[in-house]
């Protein structure tokens, strides 16, 4: 009997060993299908590393135009500087220049008037000095007509 208690004992370890078999079978097949698993997920990976790559390359080219605008924007912005530094300094030549002439006009305006004005008091005197002749002549007349009646 001990012979079949052996049998019996070497049937469930081999029964035992079946199910281990079987069990490891199993978690071998798990391990494959999260094998693949990965496997296909760190294809996607890639595939949105290239694509994170080519965005930040296309990020790339988007700054470098960004860059290349805002020199030439900026180039502008000096340009336009210069150029209202160059016209306030030729209205500033102009204001000086129109008040000299201005000044100047008005003090030959002024120049005029007082010589203008010195002609009137010549001619006012003289008027005035034939208006005194003239009366005196009249006076004069009058009287000569009297001793002449």
């Amino acid at each position: 009997m001990e012979n079949n208690k052996f049998q019996e004992l070497v049937l469930k370890k081999f029964e035992e060993n079946e199910q281990f078999q079987k069990l490891t079978l199993q978690k071998f097949e798990e391990n494959e299908q999260f094998q693949k698993l990965t496997l296909q997920k760190f294809e996607e990976n890639e595939q949105f590393q290239k694509l994170a790559l080519q965005k930040v390359e296309e990020n790339d080219q988007f700054q470098a135009l960004v860059v290349k605008q805002f020199h030439l924007i900026s180039e502008q912005m000096q340009a336009l500087t210069q150029g209202q530094v160059r016209l306030e300094n030729d209205l500033k030549r102009l204001e000086v220049r129109m008040e000299n002439e201005v000044i100047e006009r008005l003090r030959g305006l002024y120049d005029d008037r007082e010589v203008q004005n010195e002609k009137l008091d010549k001619i006012e005197q003289r008027l005035t000095d034939i208006e005194v002749d003239t009366s005196y002549l009249v006076l004069k007349v009058k009287g000569l007509e009297k001793i002449a009646k």
